[in-house]
């Protein structure tokens, strides 16, 4: 009798561990590796897409390197996992090895980690001098990940209205006059109100307002230009600048009985909606 109630709780036993583990979730396939934007969602931001401007961002330097996130969809692993990438020269104006470098040693998932990046270098060279260049990235399969993963969705950027879940892309330039924030959201926000850029506006405003260029620039590696707009440009910085300038040039109208003049000679004035700043 002892034996079979021994018998009995042993069965109970190895029943309920039974149904703990059929609980548990298992993944089964092959590990996959995306581009992390491809399981986020922004309504209105570029998020397959990056703009580096030499010119004006928060710093100006010969090269810049760039970390794109990356997501594994499978399982999480005790060591670090390389992630292979190639750039798509039939979609690229950059050239490997001249304007792009992959550093493959430092693109990795860490472990215990679903998340990792790529890292590429761009390069500041003569090649950028009065042009863009284009860089397209695709993730590549190894001994680590697949790449089957390539579901896409509409969004607002490339040519086709989709996101594909497996290429990135980075614009880079040397422009050195509009800050990245102000060309982010000239058609949207600053042009209505404050006019076409030049650069001679932009130093007075920065001069009237005690604003710099760094002010209007925003780092695209820690920060979304949404993020920094915000932050920024809240409606009483905005209206700020807007009622300042407008006030200057009215005064300058008045005390010089003539417009003040763009470096072009065509007269300094806000945008369509600026005037109702008094």
């Amino acid at each position: 009798m002892k034996r079979y109630i021994q018998f009995v709780l042993l069965s109970m036993a190895l029943f309920v561990c039974s149904c703990e583990y059929e609980k548990l979730p298992t993944y089964s396939g092959n590990d996959e590796i995306y581009f992390r934007y491809a399981s986020e969602y922004y309504a209105t931001e570029v998020i397959d897409s990056l703009y580096i401007h030499f010119g004006y961002d928060v710093k100006i330097k010969d090269d810049s390197i760039c970390r794109i996130p990356v997501r594994v969809m499978g399982n999480l692993v005790d060591y670090d996992r390389p992630v292979q990438f190639i750039l798509v020269d039939t979609s690229s104006t950059a050239t490997e090895g001249v304007d792009v470098e992959l550093l493959l040693a430092e693109s990795f998932v860490p472990a215990g980690s679903r998340n990792g990046n790529i890292v590429v270098r761009l390069k500041n060279t003569s090649n950028l001098d009065g042009k863009e260049l284009k860089a397209v990235f695709r993730l590549v399969e190894n001994n680590y990940f697949k790449v089957d993963y390539t579901t896409t969705r509409h969004a607002y950027i490339n040519d086709e209205g989709k996101i594909i879940a497996t290429e990135y892309r980075i614009m880079f330039d040397n422009a050195s006059d509009m800050p990245n924030l102000w060309a982010y959201y000239d058609a949207a926000r600053f042009r209505p109100y404050l006019g076409i850029y030049t650069e001679k506006k932009f130093r007075l405003i920065c001069e009237l307002c005690n604003l710099d260029r760094a002010y209007f620039s925003y780092d695209p590696q820690v920060e979304t230009a949404s993020a920094a707009f915000t932050l920024k440009f809240p409606i009483q910085i905005f209206t700020m600048i807007c009622r300042t300038l407008n006030r200057y040039l009215t005064n300058y109208l008045e005390t010089n009985g003539e417009p003040l003049l763009e470096d072009d000679g065509s007269v300094m004035s806000l945008g369509p909606n600026g005037g109702s700043f008094q």
